[in-house]
């Protein structure tokens, strides 16, 4: 088993294809304000991104903020900073919008923006993240995972956070779950998507010039909660797993892995 599981999707992994799978996803759920960021993974990654913001940041910039639960989270816990969520989808930009005014958030601001070509100068923000983003390119594709990196880098300035958050390999319920669609030959419910290794995730921010990076893991009992829809019983073992909170049990084998590198 690999690192990347490949789907069949068309034109899996492109930028078009993606912005129309999250369209149509966010166009048929209908969620409420509570559910997206009371729910637990929105809490919990909410809680490693935070570890990765300075309380002296003062503006903030999230690539793919989809419904934009993190935009709100950080909005709320810090009055003072200036939060932008940038987005393709409008879709889920609609959804980020219906939040902002349901929490009467004045320091959060959405907008259509494509992550490849980000609509503001060099050097603009103290704190540039991506949750669940880069995952969805390909390397060496058109466009890459690589520009959408140096792009969060080239809008952070220097001395600032780039933040990024992937699907974590050693989460296994994930991973085996995604290579056994491939052997079947069906596709995975979001195209493409690559699982990263704590290594490869950090080898791929010092590629790219930053310094000092830190990564942490959450919530690995997702991996099987998320799959009970399936067979029961793994709604069961995800609860067993949930209660194991030693941090070397949850930054090894977290669903999601979340790193962080300083702009020199």
């Amino acid at each position: 088993m690999t690192n990347v599981t490949k789907s069949p999707a068309p034109d899996a992994g492109g930028k078009a294809a993606i912005v129309e799978l999250w369209n149509e996803h966010w166009s048929t759920e209908r969620l409420t304000t509570t559910g997206i960021v009371e729910s637990r993974f929105a809490q919990e990654a909410f809680r490693v991104l935070l570890d990765f913001v300075p309380e002296s940041a003062s503006n903030i910039l999230e690539v793919g903020c989809g419904t934009g639960r993190l935009c709100a989270l950080l909005a709320q816990a810090r009055p003072q900073t200036s939060v932008i969520g940038a987005d393709l989808s409008e879709s889920s930009l609609a959804i980020a919008n219906h939040v902002k005014a349901d929490l009467g958030l004045q320091n959060l601001e959405f907008i259509k923006g494509d992550l490849f070509n980000l609509p503001y100068p060099d050097n603009t923000f103290d704190v540039v993240f991506g949750e669940g983003i880069i995952q969805h390119f390909r390397p060496g594709g058109q466009p890459a995972r690589e520009d959408a990196v140096n792009e969060q880098i080239r809008v952070t300035r220097p001395g600032g956070r780039v933040v990024v958050g992937v699907v974590n390999w050693h989460c296994y319920p994930h991973t085996f779950y995604k290579w056994l669609l491939e052997r079947r030959g069906m596709p995975y419910e979001y195209a493409y998507e690559q699982s990263f290794s704590r290594r490869e995730l950090a080898a791929l921010l010092r590629a790219h010039g930053l310094t000092d990076i830190e990564a942490r893991a959450y919530y690995p009992a997702h991996g099987l909660i998320r799959f009970a829809r399936y067979w029961r019983p793994l709604g069961k073992m995800g609860l067993m797993v949930d209660r194991i909170k030693a941090r070397w049990f949850v930054d090894r084998f977290g669903f999601e892995l979340t790193a962080a590198g300083t702009k020199p």
